[in-house]
This record gives structure tokens, sequence and C-alpha cells, in this order.
């Protein structure tokens, strides 16, 4: 189980003050010893380097640059020069008459040899990585990635140093035209250090009077740190580190109380899994006094490991004794819970076969009063794992199943009976709600099919169904109430044709009309308008009546003479009004609520009737009807409209239409 680590008392601070670097300077390579002449006296005498020399070990000298020069890498150039000047020292000194001493020397030397040999494959390798190195030095300088350029400078300077003579020449004239470029950038790159250690400055003043909470200002504390950190050198390190410093520790101060009480609560959160720990000891003793079964062991598991979560965080040193004492007592009930399940394994393997045997009894009747009371047994046998019990119960339910077939037989009849039966009633009404979706005339050819459906789902309606029902009839209802509807404002055979005139002028009508709605400029209206076809429409057979044939007949006449875009859509704007006007007054008859925003024409309207006695008496439903078929007939004469307008107006009209003709 994880456990929270102790947070320490300090927010995570910069790990040192940043240090002071030096100006970069490159190393010059060790000079190679040149072969020098014994030193003379003043008196031109050669002096003997031995005299008043300290005694020279060379024995021991020679072993000691063996044993490091076997140990050097042939990368180390340095060392190796070092080494080489040491060797080349020591053979000055090395008396003549010393054989032996000059073999060791002399196989020194080859191996010293051995080791240049290797070093110079290395350093020209260095040679070639630096080439590479100053191409991407070149490239990021030119694109001013200061961030790419500085890391490769470094590299080239470790290469550098790693090298001698000639290779060293070479790579030292390659790098020359860049060193004062990366100075600049050095330079700029502690500019911009400063700036931003300024930043950090600010932002820490603030954070003494942030309001966040203690855990998350001491993560921020940390994080400003962390960014100091990482900005390296700058100008004024030591003033600039003083002030962050300073601000850092007044912030960090509500930190402290917050970690003490938080020290305080993980002291508590060990106090109660101790606690914890010996309540289960206690439980495990009692179990072996007392029977118990596996509910209560997977209960006193479940509350076990919920007060454990609970009580976190715990001090990370004390808290591996507490796992170790809390899982030893968890893994004893788990096996007590384990053996449990394998005896109520046991139990309902038994209740299976003896079910299983039931099968082949003659007896039906008590076969089945028998597994009843296996049933019984089966619920009080107590639990296995869950993967067992789902099978298990499986192969017993099978067993009963098997005892009980004939009641199953008879119940799955009935199930299917009752399910053809609501089959049928979906077909039913799946048939009566294609109706709605005919238009006026097929809907008139479909009368009778619709009673025929009416009567159907009366004779299919099947008392035993009764979970879907509810659900059935109100379908039913609902469909047959709209079809009535639908039934009731059919037109007869005279209203039909005046419709189909309407239709056939509103065709002429309603495309140009659109259009010209549309048009932004004169130049478009324009076009629009010769698009109306005058001569189709002069053909035109209209439907003889004046108050329907001189809508009609505005709107063709606007279409001719209106030439501009701004008076079309004031025509358009009125005939809105008019329909809004109808609108409004077959809501007023048919009691349907009008919209907030034509509430106060409403009221004008219902205080003129008033004023006029009209509507004092209620009208017949054959005065409705009519007033319907008028209004409905009248709406489509109404134009020109937008189509937005028109469907949200006309959607109003139906809906007093439908509420009228049902009263």
């Amino acid at each position: 189980e994880p456990e929270t680590k102790l947070e320490t008392e300090s927010a995570a601070s910069a790990e040192s003050v940043i240090e002071k670097a030096a100006e970069f300077a490159e190393a010059e390579p060790a000079k190679q010893p040149a072969e020098t002449e014994t030193p003379e006296s003043p008196d031109n005498t050669p002096i003997d380097p031995t005299v008043n020399a300290d005694p020279v070990d060379f024995a021991a000298e020679i072993t000691v640059l063996s044993a490091e020069l076997e140990a050097l890498s042939i990368k180390n150039t340095t060392r190796l020069v070092t080494v080489e000047n040491r060797v080349n020292r020591l053979r000055k000194l090395i008396p003549a008459e010393q054989t032996e001493l000059l073999a060791n020397h002399a196989n020194l030397a080859a191996a010293l040899s051995a080791k240049f040999e290797e070093n110079g494959g290395h350093q020209l390798q260095l040679e070639t990585a630096t080439r590479e190195l100053t191409a991407t030095l070149e490239q990021a300088l030119a694109d001013g990635q200061s961030h790419e350029a500085l890391p490769a400078w470094d590299k080239i300077q470790g290469n550098l140093s790693n090298t001698s003579g000639e290779i060293r020449a070479r790579i030292k004239a390659l790098i020359a035209p860049f060193k004062t470029k990366i100075d600049e950038l050095r330079d700029w790159k502690i500019f911009a250090a400063t700036e931003k250690k300024k930043e950090l400055i600010q932002h820490m003043q603030q954070l003494i009077e942030s309001k966040m909470n203690a855990g998350d200002k001491a993560k921020r504390i940390s994080k400003f740190h962390a960014e100091w950190k990482n900005l390296g050198r700058s100008n004024q390190n030591e003033e600039l580190w003083a002030q962050f410093k300073q601000f850092s520790d007044k912030a960090y101060e509500p930190c402290k109380e917050y970690f003490k009480q938080r020290k305080q609560q993980m002291a508590e959160n060990h106090k109660a899994r101790k606690a914890l720990i010996e309540s289960l000891e206690q439980e495990i003793e009692r179990f072996k006094e007392t029977d118990i079964d596996v509910a209560t062991l997977n209960k006193l598991l479940s509350s076990a490991d919920a007060d454990w979560k609970r009580y976190a965080p715990v001090e990370q040193s004390k808290i591996k004794t507490l796992q170790r004492r809390y899982y030893d007592l968890v893994n004893k009930i788990r096996k007590q819970r384990k053996d449990l399940s394998r005896g109520n394994l046991d139990k309902k393997k038994d209740l299976i076969q003896r079910a299983e045997q039931l099968v082949e009894l003659e007896d039906k009747q008590q076969a089945m009063n028998t597994a009843k009371q296996l049933q019984q047994e089966w619920k009080t046998a107590g639990p296995t794992s869950f993967k067992e019990d789902k099978k298990l119960w499986e192969q017993f339910r099978a067993a009963c199943d098997k005892i009980f077939s004939k009641r199953s037989e008879e119940r799955d009849q009935r199930a299917a009976s009752i399910k053809q039966a609501e089959q049928e009633l979906n077909q039913i009404l799946n048939k009566l709600s294609a109706l709605t979706e005919l238009n006026d005339e097929d809907l008139r050819k479909a009368r009778a099919d619709f009673n025929e459906q009416v009567q159907a789902f009366s004779g299919a309606l099947d008392q035993r169904i009764r979970k879907q029902r509810s659900k059935l009839l109100d379908r039913f209802n609902n469909l047959k109430r709209s079809l009535d509807t639908r039934f009731k404002t059919l037109p007869d055979k005279k209203s039909q044709q005046l419709m189909d005139r309407i239709n056939a002028g509103i065709g002429h009508l309603v495309d140009v009309e659109d259009k010209l709605l549309q048009c932004k400029d004169e130049a478009a209206f324009e076009k629009a308008r010769s698009a109306f076809d005058v001569e189709a429409w002069q053909q035109l057979e209209l439907t003889g009546k004046e108050t329907y044939d001189s809508l009609l007949q505005t709107r063709a006449s606007l279409i001719q003479s209106c030439q501009n875009a701004a008076n079309y859509a004031s025509q358009s704007q009125q005939a809105e009004t008019a329909l809004r006007g109808l609108c409004i007054a077959l809501e007023i008859r048919a009691g349907v609520d009008t919209p907030e925003s034509d509430q106060a024409q409403r009221m004008a309207l219902q205080l003129s009737q008033l004023q006029t006695g009209f509507g004092q008496s209620k009208p017949s439903q054959q005065e409705n009807n009519d007033l319907a078929q008028d209004s409905r007939l009248r709406s489509l004469c109404i134009g020109p409209l937008a189509h937005e307008k028109s469907e949200q107006l006309r959607e109003r009209l139906q809906l007093s239409l439908q509420r009228l003709l049902r009263h």
C-alpha cells in the first residue's frame, strides 16, 4: 500500500548559492618536454643532476608510472602527456650502468608509445566530432538559438581539452571565429538570468501575502527555488540571492505550522492504525470461540480496509512495521474465509447432486416439494467465491429447472402468447402511425382502413398484457385522437378544389418571393423580379373567391410593382402582421395561449371584441369548423413572408385549428 512520505519542514531550497564562475579561458596543452642539455655551472662545467639531489627510487618510480599508465584511458590526452613528461625526465636520471632499470624503462616507454598511438586515433575522432559540433554551433548561432549554441560550444571545449599538437591547433583555428559571438551570448544569458531572477524575487514577495494553502505554497516555493537554480550565473548574484532568500523565508513561515499540524495528524493516524490492528487481533481471537460466517468476514475486511485508508498518511519511517502487522492479520482473516468458503462449496455441491437425483423421481409433485426444500437449504449454505458461486448456482438452477420443466413450459407458452399479442398490437399501431403521414386526399380514402385498425386493436388487446398495457393504450389513444382531428379537418371536395387552386397560385409566387426577400442590392432584386412569369400567372385559374384571389393577386402585383428590396421587405412585414393577427384571433377563439410577445395585441383585440359584442354567445361546432377552414385558406394566401416567420406563425395557427375542431 503506497504511503505518503513525511514532508520536511523546509521548502526545497536551491542546492547552493549560484556559483561564481570564472571567465572561460582555454587551457593551453601541456608542452612536450624538449631535449635539454645538462645544465652547466657558472664556470661552464656540466652539473651532475644527481649531485645534491634527493635520492630517487628508480624501480619504485617505474612501477608507479607503469600502474598509472595501465589505468589511464587512451582518451585522457592531458594525463598521457603528463606521464610522458615524467617518463622522459626519469630516463635522464637513470645511471647508464643500471641496465635492468633501463630495460624496464624502455618497456614503459614502449607501452606509453602504444597508448599515444591509440590516442592519436582518438584525437582524430574528436576532431571529426568537433567539426560536426562546429557546424551545429554555426547553424544555432545563425538561427539565434542560444540554448543549442552554448551546449555545443561547451562540448567543443571538452574535446579541445583532450587534444594536443597539430590537432589541437586545427581545432582552435576552426572555432576561433565563433568565440566573440559565444561571449556575447554568454553576456546576454547572464543579463536574461538577472532579469528572470528579479521576476522570481517579485513572485516570491507576492507569495508572502498569498492566501494559498500551506501545502501548495510550499510546492510553489520549491518550484521558484528550482527555477532559480536552473538560471545559473547572473549579475548581482549575492545581492539578488539575499533578497530572494529573505522573501522565501517569510513566505515559508505559514508552512511551518501546516507541516507541524500535518506531523501531528500523521501521529494520530499512526495511533489509530495501531488501535485498528489491536482490534483485528481481538476479533481473530474471538473467532476461535464463536461460529463465524463468510459474510461477517467480508464485512470485517471491508471495514478494516476503509479504516486503514482513512487513517493516512503515516510517517514513512514508522509505516513498515504497521503494514506488516496489518497485512499478516488480513491474510489470517482471508485464510479463514477461504476455509469457510471451501466448506460452503462442499455443501452446495451436495445440494446439486441431490437436486440432479430428483430429476429421475417418478413422483413429480414430491420431486418439486423436495426441490423447494433444497432451494431453502441453498439460501443458508453460505457464499463461496463469486466465480464459484455463479458456476454452482447455474448447475443447481439447471437441475431445478428440469424438475419444474412442465411449469416452465406452460409459463413460456403464456409468455410467447403475450409477446405475440404485443407484436400484433404494435403492428396495428404502426399502421395507424403511417396513416398520420398521408396527405389529405389519401387520408380521406383511408377512413375505412382507420376504422378497421381501431377495431382490430380493441380485439387484440389481451387482458394478460400487463407490463406494456399502459404504454400501448397511451400510444393508441394519441394516434386515434390525432387522426380523428385530421378527419374532422379534411376539406370537402369543394374546399379541396379551392385549396388545390390556392396551392397552384402559391407555387408561381413563393420561389420568386423568397429570392426577392434575400436580395441585398438593387441589381439582384431586379434580376429576381424579372424571373416572375407574368404570362403564366395571367393564364392561371384562381379560386373565384374574392377573399382569397385578392390576397394572391396582391402578392403578384407586389412582385411586379416593387422597385427595391427595402420596399418589398416592408410589404413582407405587413403580411407578417396580417398573419399574426389571424393567429391571435384564432387563439382567442380556440382558447389557446398566445406567446408573451403578442399578449398586448391579444388584449387589444379581446377588448375590441367586447366593445362590439363579438363572441358573447358560444359558437356552434359548425361555425368553428367554417372558421377553421376559412382561416386555413386565408393563411395560405397571405404573403410575401420570410420562410422562418411563415413556419412559426403557421405552426401556431395549426395548433389553434386542432383545438378548435376538438371543441
